[in-house]
């Protein structure tokens, strides 16, 4: 099944490893599928796009998202036969049901530590520490100028949307399109099927859920003078909704806009967004190969894709693998070990992603990125023992995000002030006050609404937002990324030597001691963990490589 949160054997990296989706393989997951019973039709590469929707047609189906640049259709249809007739035709590749990413509001940092290891930078009195955008301050964000402010570089936000009328986002938004095909498929299944699931509200340009307005805002927001600013306020953000509030996502819509924001020139894609695909099933395999197939496509293109890796606290290797008979390097595979168990909360189902695809940060060709935290603030008296990390420490990977050798770089996504999941404090394991990164959002949007006076408060009718995850550290490095393209014009449409850029001027002073997840059943602050995997192991740090990749990303070297 794929395996969806909004931001995996063990294996040698570099070694090859077949995952077969046949049908004598043991699956790993039950898979959930579409609501709307959507199927991907992937077709021989080169395939005219009228002998595709011929094709569709010919089966009693309807197209609903077009992604014939990498010989792929998007489709739904009520017929029976829909399924063997496109089987039957010589033109298909394969058919399969789409599957559901999550909300964004789900793919937030977790409710999901560190040993006392010596050597981390930065110290509890850090002057960083209260700053409203100390993550501008451990990327060395250097003042924009003419020169180096973003100007010509453009950025697509595929997420929730992007409110265009928010004082900070409003100068940077180019264009709107949206994803989810609420049109297409209310003439299959009905308006009201479509509306019980999406709404109205996710069938118009709106950002119900504020995630895609606040990672535009870190990317781009204007540099005004009130409340946040973006790293690059100078660039500008295609807004490509493909994400609704309370559904989440089918894969397709996400590729379609990946496809469409790249045939409109973007320079850098920002996925702040993420499933876990089962190589062992068929459907997933294939899906997880439109993922590649775009990728591709965008490199080829010149876009840089920057992905985050996820919240579940996994290790994530980066292997050779062959998916559905292709071969492909630098696979993001979660490990089979008991670092691929998650974040599991206190009377929560053990969260196993053992051997599962990654996707979109686990593509070949995407720069994943990995997130870490603040000053960890004085844990005694609300933090057992066990599981209380030194206080002072800086940098240290967050409680949540996932590592592992697939991890390219790292920037500042925000953590709570222990670094623990909130379950494992009695009080003031915030990740306002500055512990999340700040942005602006619409304050009428569902996070603001789940947080108002806490993570979420309005300044003259404009809301900005605490927030955590590695949504936000994946904006970050496309803010970075979209400065020093407007600063080494040279780099654009070169996404290799862009990564290569930030990995050989990446800040390296930090002494991760971030363990993985602990199996060990010991009491939480909120009660009692019967699976295990509560708690960050204390014991274990995690190896710099893993945890950051080639480092916290260094905005002014690399434009320097």
């Amino acid at each position: 099944m794929r395996r969806f949160v909004l931001s995996l054997f063990v294996l040698v990296v570099g070694a090859a490893v077949l995952l077969s989706s046949g049908a004598a393989s043991a699956k790993l997951h039950a898979r959930k599928t579409s609501s709307f019973g959507e199927y991907a039709v992937r077709f021989k590469p080169g395939t005219p796009l009228a002998a595709m929707t011929a094709a569709i047609k010919a089966a009693g189906g309807v197209v609903i998202e077009d992604m014939h640049q990498i010989s792929a259709l998007g489709t739904a249809s009520t017929d029976r036969d829909f399924v063997a007739t496109l089987t039957a035709n010589p033109l298909v590749v394969a058919v399969f049901v789409d599957g559901v990413g999550p909300t964004a509001v789900s793919q937030l940092g977790g409710s999901g530590g560190a040993t006392t290891t010596t050597g981390a930078a930065g110290t509890a009195t850090d002057p960083l520490h209260d700053a409203l955008q100390w993550d501008d301050q451990r990327m060395n964000v250097p003042a924009p100028t003419p020169g180096a402010n973003g100007s010509g570089v453009k950025v697509a936000v595929i997420d929730s949307g992007v409110d265009a009328t928010q004082r900070e986002t409003a100068p940077s938004v180019l264009g709107q399109t949206n994803f989810i095909p609420c049109a297409a498929l209310s003439s299959v299944i009905g308006k009201a099927e479509v509306f019980k699931y999406l709404g109205s509200h996710d069938c118009d340009s709106q950002d119900n859920s504020g995630h895609g307005t606040w990672i535009a805002s870190r990317i781009a927001g204007a540099l005004n003078g009130f409340a946040s600013n973006g790293v690059a306020p100078g660039a500008k953000i295609l807004d490509e909704k493909a994400l609704a509030q309370t559904y989440g996502f089918d894969s397709m819509w996400v590729v379609s806009a990946m496809l469409d924001a790249c045939d409109k020139g973007a320079n850098v894609l920002n996925l702040s967004l993420y499933v876990y695909n089962d190589p062992t099933d068929f459907a997933d395999a294939q899906d997880y190969l439109l993922w590649v197939d775009a990728v591709a496509y965008c490199r080829a293109k010149g876009s840089t894709i920057v992905a985050a890796l996820g919240n579940e606290h996994v290790r994530v290797d980066r292997v050779n693998a062959t998916v559905a008979g292709r071969a492909l390097t630098g696979v993001g595979l979660v490990s089979a070990g008991p670092d691929g168990v998650g974040l599991t909360g206190p009377g929560e189902p053990l969260n196993d992603l053992r051997g599962m695809l990654v996707a979109p940060a686990g593509v070949p060709g995407v720069i994943a990125v990995s997130a870490s935290g603040n000053v960890i603030a004085d844990g005694t008296g609300a933090v057992a023992d066990p599981w209380r990390f030194p206080a002072g420490l800086t940098d240290q990977l967050a409680y949540y995000s996932s590592y592992g050798s697939r991890v390219d770089i790292a920037a500042p996504g925000g953590a709570r002030a222990y670094n623990v999941p909130d379950y494992d404090a009695t009080s003031g394991n915030v990740f306002t006050q500055g512990y999340g990164i700040l942005g602006a959002t619409d304050p009428s949007a569902e996070l603001c609404g789940k947080w108002l006076g806490t993570g979420c408060f309005k300044l003259d009718r404009n809301g900005f937002m605490y927030l955590q995850g590695t949504s936000m550290s994946a904006a970050d490095v496309s803010g970075a990324i979209a400065l020093l393209l407007s600063a080494k014009p040279a780099l654009r449409g070169k996404p290799d030597a862009i990564l290569a850029r930030l990995a050989s001027t990446a800040r390296r002073t930090m002494t991760n001691a971030v363990g993985p997840m602990s199996p060990v059943t010991g009491p939480t602050a909120a009660g009692e963990c019967t699976t295990g995997f509560c708690h960050i192991d204390r014991q274990r740090p995690i190896a710099f490589a893993d945890a950051y990749g080639a480092g916290i990303v260094d905005v002014s070297r690399a434009v320097r």
